[in-house]
């Protein structure tokens, strides 16, 4: 299926219209703008022939990938309008209502990515990337829960990390952690309420203090 990038952006552009980020100011959209960013840069430095030309329908499933989680769009019009591969991916990394609130939005993502192709690792991932990258905006509690649940996900994905994963999937895998730990550093919670919290269930161990 040939894809029109600037035809998806502008779908969900459309489709996000309205929503703006944490700050109230930000359209929402330049999330998914970003998370396609992160995208192209990995494929681009650490992709294989495989990832090239796969490239148009990741950057199309990042700028997708809230959509049916967040908008009224749902899988059949996303596949009808941009194929099986992409609606495949989007779906790869959203949230069924009902497991979610059955395990925790995190925990389910967590272990979802362990059954799902490399191309959705791959994509969420970059989408945390993306959430940590823009963390500024976020208050000390949403930081918290963004920390915690980014070292949930690394963690059950490394579980599966030495089994498939490509020079691409460790390159965003490793970077995921480094950047965490300069954005969101354990050290900014101490003295406050959650320094109690900080070490429960902590599930790498790499402070950076």
């Amino acid at each position: 299926m040939n894809l029109d990038l600037n035809e998806v952006l502008a779908f969900a552009t459309e489709k996000h219209y309205g929503v703006f980020r944490k700050d109230k100011k930000t359209p929402y959209i330049e999330h998914p703008k970003l998370v396609a960013k992160i995208v192209k840069y990995y494929i681009i430095k650490f992709g294989n022939k495989y990832d090239f030309e796969n490239l148009p329908l990741l950057v199309a499933a990042a700028y997708l990938h809230d959509i049916v989680e967040d908008t009224y769009v749902s899988y059949l019009e996303l596949k009808e309008r941009f194929g099986d591969t992409v609606s495949g991916l989007v779906m790869d990394v959203s949230t069924v209502d009902y497991d979610k609130k059955e395990k925790g939005k995190d925990r389910y993502l967590a272990e979802k990515l362990t059954m799902v192709s490399e191309y959705a690792v791959f994509l969420k991932l970059a989408d945390r990337m993306a959430n940590v990258l823009d963390s500024e905006q976020l208050n000390l509690g949403e930081k918290f829960k963004l920390r915690k649940g980014t070292e949930n996900i690394l963690k059950f994905v490394e579980d599966v990390r030495g089994r498939y994963f490509t020079k691409m999937l460790n390159a965003i895998f490793d970077d995921l952690w480094e950047v965490l730990n300069i954005k969101i550093p354990y050290k900014i919670f101490m003295g406050t309420k959650y320094e109690d919290l900080v070490f429960k269930s902590v599930t790498y161990h790499n402070p950076n203090f």
